[in-house]
């Protein structure tokens, strides 16, 4: 077969099942691999490709195998081989030996190595997260027997070819559950390779986010789909010698190894990437992220349950082990290493070899994982032993809260005029509208553009109008395309460039994102970068810090992402997680400017800490809408400032400073008052949140010479400031010292940093989320726990915390956020010198949630924030509850966002009272509490104690897991 494609065209062009043109996709995939010049290569290189199975049936053009192969030997890594007999049935036609099917995107081929073992080869695309996946495995070297497999696939090599990859694996079985199991111990030791993988997986920062029984391998080969019955693989399973593998990272994300698993964190709509029946909840209640680790652990949990929850009657310590994997309280869910020392030190020592070795009773339905009682019929004094591990049912407010859906986004158009329109905040900083370009004549440009892009724009209409078969991506480059020509008309020399981000690796310096990138990015780069036919950014590292806009593009006017009618679109959460990556990589923006084209349609959108903003839609190509479209391409590519475009006019970068330099560039920080700051380095820390704090951590050297830790962060109008509790305190040893704070100032105006004045609002009026720029600075400068020189200098640390905890309560405050996160040990390189005295090795940090003891707190809802499920739309909650759309019960998920009021004592049911901070870390009595669906809880003095018991308890825990 002949294939004049290259690797680079059939890699990049992405299509699912059902898509327009997916077959046609397929069948160019499967053509190449069968051209003869891969086949060549894959000899040269010592594989011999399999065979394409002939066939009238055209579903099997997917399916291979290696012609006149017979069993052989097993040895590890290469699988056990051979078994099947043959079926009695004349009708169906038995498939040769060895046949593999190539999977529904045809990417993976399989072939035989030059020790005639069985391989499989997987194309992958350069510059991917799957592919830093691969070679990190494939780091780990090859495992020679089964004692020293971490049951993940190993990788045998990583090929180049054709400007992308081929990972090369040993080629194992698929439906790993097939034979089905015969007894309580292959069961268990199903289980407990599993747990086994993905604790490795995650010790190396390895998020899979797509567990499910069709990413699970057994080392048996034969004939794909003919495994139900093939005795040899019983027969091995009975005797020990199976073993299972995760396979497939196409969903998964790497951290950084530095990064605790605790701190990463990935936008929500990543969770969608797998089956909705087999994941946790841990997104379908409105959240803007989530952690991907505990989601990997609900999702073997919830795989776990389908299978298996039916046998906690004779095996009873499944409940507490499969509860605590897919408990709704994530901060409470196992992580895998623990679920995996639960397994091996609870799970099977506590059950009898009678029960190991007995037969399974036939398979019952059981329903749902999060409705299935696992301990009904369990002995009392089990369920009671083991009660702290039961996961209660859902509460009713919860029920009551996912059964109910409005929507809160805000379009901004002139037949529904506004005061938070996106004209209004340009006006702070006296700019022009956005729509107001440097060009002498749009006319001309747009004629310009019609002329020399005919070819792009009928892409666009043709993709628009569903003519064109494909997605998004072919709109790509006939954006980029008309974007270039916009920026430098007229000889203009352009501030930045719009460039597409499909295959490029971006440094996110502060913290992991994953593979989230928005479809186009608008750039500041060098101009020694910049050629003729755009930007070349092949051979330097990019960062996210150079992102000062950004683009998404739909390929249909229905993603828009206002809702119109009565629907709505995931493009809306997409844009809004776009926006939360960009203020990573710039953390002194007070909002983000972004674009949404849907079809020929686009939207300017405006993202600041209190939601966002939309612009009246226009199309690009119309009469009327390609002129402003021109305008506001030449505004953002050429005109505006990186103030107008979002950075806080208070601070500035240091002469010589830019942000596509390798060296994170240093900011001059005006607080609106004496002393200024200089920032060193990359922030400390960046909050991912979009809509929370929105905090960075700096060190920072202050111009009367001082080095401290400046921390900026976004309070609530009703909430006290951080700077004034660490006034109320005072200096205490064992506590950082505080500096300086309070709201920001505008440098050239009246008035605080708030969303009121950013957009222009007035200042009287009533707006729920308004929210104020507050910055702390504290010295000295520590380092984390862990990071600890010995264990004197640990232990000295906490004792000093300890003390400075028991100072701060003898002044009749309780911290209330006591977590390892915000204890720290003097750190000698940062300071300059050794701490003073015995009393300042280690101190607390961090009194935002601080309390008088004389005052309580209650929770009440402020506002209801709602987001559609997974699968089919998400809203993102942002301005008004004007014009709310209604949506079905099943089709809806609400999040609820509460405020604190201040309450005298002694006119509030102690019942009522909440705590805020880190509930890993909380008392006791916090959980007790919630474990009983109490509204609220008082938290005693003795709670903050407890909390630090719990942090020594945890480094212990570390380094006892650590020496093991």
């Amino acid at each position: 077969m002949v294939s004049s494609e290259d690797l680079d065209t059939l890699l990049r062009t992405a299509l699912l099942p059902g898509d327009t043109g997916y077959y046609e996709l397929l069948c160019r995939r499967l053509a190449w691999w069968d051209s003869s010049r891969i086949r060549s290569w894959s000899l040269q290189n010592g594989y011999t490709l399999y065979h394409r199975r002939q066939h009238e049936d055209p579903d099997f053009v997917f399916e291979v195998y290696p012609p006149g192969v017979k069993p052989q030997e097993s040895f590890f890594p290469y699988p056990y081989e051979g078994g099947f007999k043959g079926g009695t049935d004349p009708r169906i036609k038995t498939p040769p030996p060895f046949h593999a099917y190539a999977g529904h995107r045809a990417t993976v081929n399989f072939a035989l190595n030059r020790l005639r073992r069985h391989v499989a080869l997987k194309a992958i695309l350069a510059g991917s997260e799957e592919l830093r996946i691969l070679r990190r495995l494939h780091e780990q070297g090859v495992p020679r027997s089964i004692d020293d497999f971490h049951n993940v696939i190993p990788v045998l090599d990583i090929l180049p070819c054709e400007g992308h990859w081929l990972a090369i694996m040993p080629r194992w079985g698929t439906m790993p559950l097939d034979p089905s199991l015969d007894s309580v111990h292959e069961v268990f030791h199903f289980m407990h390779c599993l747990l086994k993988g993905l604790t490795f997986l995650h010790d190396h920062r390895i998020a899979h986010g797509d567990i499910k029984t069709s990413n699970i391998l057994v080392n048996h080969l034969d004939r794909d789909f003919f495994d139900r019955s093939n005795r040899f693989r019983r027969l091995l399973r009975s005797q020990s010698k199976l073993t299972y593998a995760f396979c497939d990272f196409d969903n998964s994300t790497m951290f950084s190894p530095s990064i605790s698993l605790n701190e990463c964190r990935l936008p929500s709509y990543v969770s969608f990437n797998t089956l909705p029946d087999q994941v946790p909840a841990d997104t379908a209640q409105g959240e803007f992220d989530f952690n991907p680790f505990a989601f990997d652990v609900g999702m073997l949990g919830v795989l776990f349950c389908h299978e298996f929850q039916y046998l906690t009657l004779i095996a009873p310590m499944l409940a507490p082990l499969l509860d605590r994997m897919t408990t709704r309280y994530i901060e409470g869910r196992f992580k895998a290493s623990e679920a995996l020392q639960f397994f091996e030190e609870e799970v099977l020592t506590n059950t009898a070899e009678h029960v190991m070795s007995s037969s399974l009773p036939p398979k019952t339905a059981t329903g749902a994982f999060d409705t299935f009682d696992r301990w009904a019929g369990l002995d009392p004094n089990f369920v009671d032993k083991w009660s702290a591990f039961r996961e209660p049912p859902v509460p009713l407010h919860l029920k009551f809260l996912i059964s109910k859906m409005s929507s809160t986004v805000e379009s901004i158009s002139p037949s529904r005029p506004s005061s938070h329109s996106i004209s209004n905040f340009t006006q702070n900083y006296k700019t022009k509208s956005i729509n107001e370009a440097s060009i002498g004549d749009i006319g001309a440009c747009v004629d310009l553009l019609r002329k020399t892009h005919g070819k792009d724009i009928e892409t666009l209409q043709k993709v628009a109008m569903h003519e064109k078969k494909g997605d998004e991506k072919h709109m790509y480059v006939p954006l980029e395309n008309l974007c270039r020509t916009i920026a430098t008309y007229e000889s203009k020399r352009p501030r930045r460039y719009l460039v597409t981000t499909n295959n490029k690796h971006f440094e996110s310096e502060s913290y992991s994102t994953g593979s989230l990138m928005p479809d186009l990015c608008v750039l500041e780069v060098d101009d020694r970068e910049v050629t003729s036919k755009g930007v070349n950014l092949k051979d330097r590292k990019v960062f996210f810090r150079q992102i000062a806009a950004f683009a998404e593009v739909k390929k249909s006017h229905k993603d828009d992402p206002v809702p119109v009618r009565t629907s709505a679109t995931l493009n809306t959460a997409q844009v809004a997680d776009y926006a939360a990556m960009l203020f990573i990589g710039r953390p002194f923006n007070l909002f983000i400017v972004g674009l949404s084209v849907c079809g020929t349609r686009f939207r300017v959108g405006y993202f600041d800490r209190s939601g966002i903003l939309f612009s009246e839609a226009r199309d690009i190509l119309s009469e009327q809408g390609f002129p402003i479209f021109v305008s506001v391409i030449r505004r953002i590519t050429c005109d505006m400032s990186n103030t107008d475009l979002g950075h806080n006019a208070n601070i500035r970068m240091l002469e010589g400073h830019t942000y596509y330099q390798t060296e994170y560039p240093k900011f001059e920080i005006d607080t609106g008052r004496q002393p200024y700051y200089i920032t060193e380095g990359r922030p400390l820390w960046v909050s991912f949140s979009y809509l929370g704090r929105g905090t960075s951590i700096w060190v920072a050297l202050s111009s009367d010479g001082a080095k401290l830790v400046l921390k900026l962060a976004w309070r609530r109008e009703d909430r006290r400031g951080e700077a004034s509790i660490y006034r109320d305190v005072g200096q205490i040893l064992g506590m950082a010292r505080f500096k300086d704070g309070g709201d920001m100032t505008w440098r050239h105006r009246s008035g605080k940093i708030s969303i009121k004045s950013i957009r222009n609002l007035n200042p009287e009026a009533e707006f729920k989320r308004n929210v104020i720029l507050h910055f702390v600075g504290v010295n000295p400068i520590g380092k984390m726990l862990w990071h600890a020189k010995d264990d004197l200098e640990y232990c000295l640390g906490i004792w000093a915390a300890i003390k400075g905890y028991r100072r701060l309560k003898s002044k009749g405050f309780l911290h209330r956020d006591i977590s390892p996160g915000n204890i720290f040990i003097w750190d000698e390189s940062q300071n300059g010198k050794p701490a003073p005295c015995d009393d300042e090795i280690g101190f607390l940090a961090d009194l935002e949630f601080a309390s008088f003891l004389n005052t309580r707190y209650i929770a009440r809802p402020r506002e209801t924030v709602t987001r559609l499920p997974r699968g089919e739309t998400v809203v993102t909650p942002i301005l008004s509850s004007a014009n709310p759309i209604n949506y079905p019960a099943r089709d809806t998920a609400v999040h609820s966002v509460f405020e604190e009021v201040v309450v005298p004592k002694s006119n509030i049911d102690p019942e009522m009272t909440v705590s805020d901070g880190d509930v890993s870390f909380a008392a006791r009595s916090v959980f007790d509490n919630h474990k009983l669906n109490r509204r609220g809880w008082a938290v005693a003095s003795h709670g903050n104690s407890e909390e630090i018991t719990d942090i020594v308890d945890l480094q212990l825990h570390r380094e006892r897991t650590q020496s093991t």
